[in-house]
């Protein structure tokens, strides 16, 4: 049960960062192009950030040439050049700042291959690594201490993810200490600009490893607990669901 809530977690995450300096992009080593490139992400200047990677992964028009939807690898719904600015926009924005708001980084080595290049980095954060977990505690220990089976609770809670009540961004606040990984991003040249892959790694780099498999033995313990608690639960409610038919055929049909 543990393994697809967390799938389930990053789905939810998901759903959750250079053009105006597009000249000053154009001819620059990779090197000082990947530098521009992690201070946009810093400072969330997406617009910047977005011109100089292949965060964006699709964009459809309508029949008339506008844009009608527009889907990031990252920082999905505050990329949006079309979006109305609601509640859940407040609540991805305020993610994304606590994300980098420590992020910092060091260009370790450069290799280039003519208009291919890779960039070693060294990237530091505020270590995630247990807020996932942190956060699946709260679901599965409010799951058990529900009336019926939980899923529902679940449910809920995973649907109100991106909201800063129920959602993740107390544990993301609640985080403490540094994180450094090694983190390889490759560029390619085009048009006189180097363009850099966003990655799996280098967003989990960048996000302090947040997106995990792994957590602190205190928070794995914890979860094999609570599972090993939700299957009794579940045991407990077959059982009483099954007397309760029968309760319910017998004033049915008699004995």
């Amino acid at each position: 049960m543990k393994k697809w809530i967390l799938a389930l977690v990053m789905v939810c995450l998901c759903l959750t960062g250079c053009s105006g300096r597009t000249g000053a992009m154009r001819h620059q080593s990779p090197e000082a192009a990947a530098e521009s490139m992690m201070q946009s992400l810093k400072s969330l200047d997406l617009e910047a950030f977005n011109d100089c990677t292949d965060n964006l992964v699709s964009r459809d028009r309508s029949w008339l040439g506008f844009t009608t939807a527009e889907e990031y690898r990252v920082f999905n719904r505050i990329s949006q050049t079309d979006l109305v600015k609601g509640k859940r926009y407040e609540a991805d924005l305020k993610f994304a700042e606590t994300i980098t708001e420590n992020l910092c980084w060091e260009i370790k080595d450069v290799k280039r291959n003519g208009d291919k290049a890779k960039v070693y980095l060294a990237i530091t954060n505020t270590d995630m690594t247990d807020v996932t977990g942190n956060y699946m505690i709260h679901v599965m220990e409010k799951m058990i201490a529900s009336d019926d089976t939980g899923l529902k609770q679940m449910i809920k809670d995973l649907s109100g993810i991106e909201d800063d009540k129920d959602g993740m961004q107390p544990y993301l606040e609640a985080a403490k200490g540094d994180k450094t990984m090694a983190v390889t991003v490759s560029a390619k040249l085009e048009d006189h600009k180097w363009i850099f892959h966003i990655s799996d790694a280098f967003i989990n780099g960048f996000m302090g490893n947040l997106n995990t498999e792994h957590f602190s033995k205190d928070v794995e313990n914890r979860l094999e607990e609570l599972e090993d608690q939700y299957e009794q639960k579940m045991e407990q409610w077959g059982d009483d669901f099954e007397d309760k038919v029968d309760n319910w055929l017998a004033s049915i049909f008699g004995e």
